[in-house]
């Protein structure tokens, strides 16, 4: 690659012609307003794939890409004469070709794909930027071309045109809500007419064609054009309106006047301002070839989720990203909601942030509840309020901002507000605190009060109009847990109208996540390959985490710049790739390990009712020393995550819930283990409830129940922790003295019921002699006259 780097640096070897090309809609190409035709579409897909890319391309992984069915030496000569045809138009005073790479310079071409990105990264809405970026757009990307025999490429241009598609869409939904607030209804109706064009399911357009409809005195036709949409959802989506339509239909059917003067969104928070392309990583300007760099990591995340530096291979979420960076910028409070595994936490992380902090006035700051939510959500606050502090300072200043969040001492406005504040720079600041693993409030919480107090911090945010514009909160819940959100009736207000739904992604989209990065480094799939992943996936909910990992495990085994059928067939598929890959690395430990191994599993696991299961955090001091050194090297093997809590403990977790759903020997694990481990879970939760009283007495251990744990310990004394033996000896210490008072008062009884008997006795005693006088004195007054007269 060296020689192509020197190539693209080396003068061109033609004289440099003004060059025009048009990509949206039918390809056209113009050399001094005069019309070029390239006869051969595989030169066309090449010099397309060569522009959009921006970047060097290798020969062999061109060839690959637009010949797959050919072998190496016949797919080379094919692109030869691709090249050659380009060199002969005017084209190839772009075109950049050694033996080893390709290259197209665009500094000399004028393209319209190229304007409308310029135009759509103007910062804030730029009416008259955005104007010209709709103009631009005259149908999609390369509209009606194919190429059928080329799998790969057919798969990254349906990528590239959704993309465009959902840029064009956004840019035209800003300025209809522009010419909304300016009373312009004739141009808000064209707008969003060309944004049902794009996409005739697109509800929001239609909102915003009915509110202009409506303010123009067109009543009758906003209900026609809503008739419309309800059939179109129902043929092609089987679901109806949401409420939000539903709502603003009836307003309409009522003649609500107050339409008539509808405020727009704030034109700034469009999202087209917003959310730039991330699809292709840092661009190069144009006629800049991109530098060789050295050989990247693999572009698939495994189980974990992605980061916000993952965010230029995150892929097929753009569309929820765009909706949920809107409500971001308008709500104080929204919720992701989505099952296991549907993707939530990459959302944010990998989409929503960087898509907020690309504006430049975003300051991110996550957390996650765990089992002491206030003091995470202060340790994950301070970084951001006293960034300066050491390692001490900072444990005594979690603990004190922690304590002052949860008594209501210190609200969480304020504390945002403050954060705002210290990073505002020049212009307004806004904070976005992610409460990421939501569920855990409720899973992981046991004190109720501590759970509600925490709600209750959230919702004042929706309820500070004056914070309102300053910061933003977004939640990541589990689906299966919305009902015991549900029940907290503060929360429950402030989410309506609120929540952003994660659903399985379309097949579209699911090939853009499985394609577009491995095409970032230039690796192509076998012919069939991609269709036969997406078939394995299926349509199920919750599979992204296998899919993910079984791209992983593929890319491993990559040949030659090429993912195989071989090598899928070798991990098992999307289905037996995360069960192979556990039953690996647990059939390499020995068997005192794999016992080991067992009982460090059943610590980040919590089994519960029926066969519901949910993952845990675990800490050193539960699994103790010998466990840990274990759980690190599980941890290098992709089986469990390890990390450090708000208190500076060391934690492990098992890496994903789709380990405990696919493999089977962990499930055999659990139900093994479940009576012990719903025991300890009741254990734990009552020792959470004696510290926070303070280790008052009355929350020990008693009868039935200490002596259950007593065998408990006695049967599995490695897998009760530290704090857990100090409980149950304290509760045992407890029932001693107990019983020791009680003989101690049975003694004192008894000697109070001997001294009473001694003195009944005592005074049967007294009453005898008592009476023997009497007879004695009776006798003598009796008797004596007598003895006198004798």
């Amino acid at each position: 690659m060296t020689q192509a780097i020197a190539a693209m640096t080396a003068p061109f070897a033609h004289t440099p012609v003004r060059l025009t090309l048009g990509l949206f809609g039918s390809l056209t190409i113009l050399s001094d307003q005069q019309p070029v035709e390239v006869k051969s579409k595989k030169a066309v897909a090449v010099l397309v794939y060569l522009l959009l890319q921006q970047r060097c391309q290798s020969r062999d992984y061109l060839a690959a890409l637009m010949w797959p069915e050919a072998d190496q030496t016949h797919a080379r000569a094919n692109l030869r004469r691709a090249l050659w045809t380009l060199n002969q138009t005017p084209l190839g005073a772009a075109l950049q070709v050694d033996d080893d790479a390709v290259a197209f310079t665009a500094d000399s071409v004028a393209v319209d794909v190229f304007k409308f990105e310029r135009l759509l990264v103007q910062g804030p809405l730029n009416v008259q930027a955005f104007q010209q970026a709709a103009a631009l757009y005259d149908g999609d990307l390369l509209a009606n071309f194919t190429l059928p025999d080329c799998g790969d490429f057919e798969l990254w241009l349906t990528g590239e045109r959704e993309r465009y598609r959902r840029r064009a869409s956004e840019a035209l939904q800003a300025l209809t809500d522009h010419h909304l607030q300016q009373h312009d209804f004739s141009a808000a109706k064209h707008m969003a007419r060309r944004q049902i064009a794009i996409d005739n399911l697109q509800e929001a357009a239609y909102q915003q064609l009915f509110r202009a409809l409506a303010a123009t005195g067109q009543r009758t036709l906003a209900l026609s054009e809503y008739a419309r949409l309800c059939a179109l959802l129902r043929a092609e989506l089987n679901v109806e309106p949401s409420l939000s339509t539903v709502t603003l239909i009836e307003q309409i059917r009522a003649g609500d006047s107050t339409l008539n003067g509808w405020a727009s969104r704030d034109p700034a928070a469009a999202p087209a301002a917003v959310t730039q392309p991330a699809a292709h990583g840092p661009q190069q300007p144009a006629g800049q070839p991109a530098a060789a760099l050295p050989p990247a990591p693999g572009p698939y995340r495994g189980l974990l989720p992605f980061r916000k530096e993952d965010a230029s291979r995150f892929f097929g979420r753009e569309d929820v990203v765009a909706q949920l960076v809107l409500a971001a910028q308008q709500r104080p409070l929204t919720a992701v909601i989505g099952c296991s595994g549907a993707g939530k936490s990459s959302l944010i992380h990998a989409g929503l942030i960087p898509a907020l902090q690309r504006r430049g006035d975003w300051l991110a700051v996550s957390t996650r509840p765990g089992s002491r939510p206030f003091h995470e959500l202060a340790a994950s606050l301070l970084p951001a309020l006293t960034p300066d502090l050491g390692n001490t300072e900072h444990l005594l200043e979690v603990r004190r901002l922690a304590g002052a969040l949860e008594t209501g001492q210190i609200s969480l406005v304020d504390v945002l507000e403050q954060i705002a504040r210290q990073h505002a720079a020049g212009r307004p600041a806004r904070v976005l605190l992610v409460v990421d693993h939501f569920a855990e409030l409720f899973s992981e919480v046991a004190d109720n009060a501590t759970r509600q107090s925490y709600i209750d911090a959230l919702v004042q945010l929706t309820q500070a109009q004056a914070g309102a514009a300053r910061f933003a909160v977004v939640i990541a819940l589990r689906a299966d847990f919305l009902n015991q959100a549900m029940l907290y009736r503060p929360l429950t207000d402030a989410l309506m109208g609120s929540i952003v739904l994660l659903g399985p992604m379309t097949r579209a989209e699911l090939t853009r996540a499985v394609v577009n990065p491995a095409h970032l480094q230039q690796i192509v799939f076998d012919p069939g390959l991609v269709e036969r992943i997406l078939r394995n996936v299926g349509s199920e909910p919750g599979r992204l985490p296998l899919l993910q990992f079984a791209l992983t495990a593929l890319w491993e085994r990559q040949e030659a710049g090429r993912l195989t059928h071989a090598a899928y067939d070798e991990i098992g598929g999307v289905e037996a790739a995360l069960a192979r890959h556990a039953e690996a690395v647990i059939a390499e430990l020995s068997p005192h390990d794999q016992r080991l191994a067992q009982r460090i599993f059943m610590q980040v696991v919590r089994p519960g009712a029926g066969v519901v299961i949910n993952s845990r955090i675990a800490t050193r001091g539960e699994l103790g020393d010998a466990a840990w050194r274990l759980a690190a090297r599980l941890a290098d093997r992709r089986l469990l995550v390890t990390g450090i809590d708000a208190s500076q403990q060391q934690t492990v977790e098992i890496i994903h819930d789709a380990l405990i759903c696919h493999w089977e020997r962990l499930r055999a694990w659990i139900e093994e283990d479940r009576a012990f481990r719903l025991w300890q879970e009741r254990l734990r939760a009552a020792l959470d409830t004696w510290e926070a009283q303070a280790r008052d007495e009355g929350a020990l251990l008693r009868g039935s129940t200490l002596a259950t744990a007593q065998a408990w310990r006695g049967e599995r004394p490695d897998e009760i922790g530290q704090a857990e033996i100090e409980y149950i000896a304290a509760s045992v210490a407890f029932s001693l003295r107990q019983i020791d008072e009680r003989g101690r008062e049975r003694e004192a009884l008894l000697k109070v019921e001997l001294d009473l008997a001694a003195s009944r006795v005592q005074q049967r005693r007294l009453r005898g002699l008592a009476a023997l006088l009497a007879a004695a004195l009776l006798a003598t007054v009796v008797l004596g006259p007598l003895f006198l007269l004798r």
